[in-house]
């Protein structure tokens, strides 16, 4: 006799790894607002200042240099801890127009970095 379906233990087990499979799935794909992802054309990678020995960096895709409103970037894992950097529509429009803003990231583990932005 052929058997059909899955049994309990193999639901779980595929459910399971399903579970454990998403939450990576949904970090791959991004959430939008710059991160770590590859630059593509016109996009720009801004490096941080260096603070207790190490620096991040995070990536401004071009779209969102031309939209100019508000982004928030997640930076670079180093270290084991990220920082996250808000980036105004005042602030995209200096950009744009050649200027440069030093723009401060969160706080993390005690500290934060300066990011000069710029195209």
């Amino acid at each position: 006799m052929e058997r059909q379906g899955m049994n309990r233990r193999e639901f779980l087990q595929v459910a399971g790894g399903a579970a454990a499979i998403l939450p990576l799935a949904g970090f791959l794909a991004g959430c939008g607002g710059g991160g770590s992802s590859a630059p593509g054309p016109g996009d720009i990678v801004i490096t941080s200042s260096s603070v207790v020995g190490h620096a991040h960096s995070i990536t401004i895709k071009a779209a969102d240099l031309t939209a100019g409103v508000q982004v928030i970037y997640t930076s670079t894992n180093t270290n084991a801890h990220t920082h996250t950097v808000t980036i105004t529509p005042a602030q995209f429009n200096d950009v744009n127009e050649g200027r440069t803003d030093n723009i401060g990231s969160s706080e993390d583990l005690g500290h934060h970095h300066e990011f000069p932005v710029k195209k």
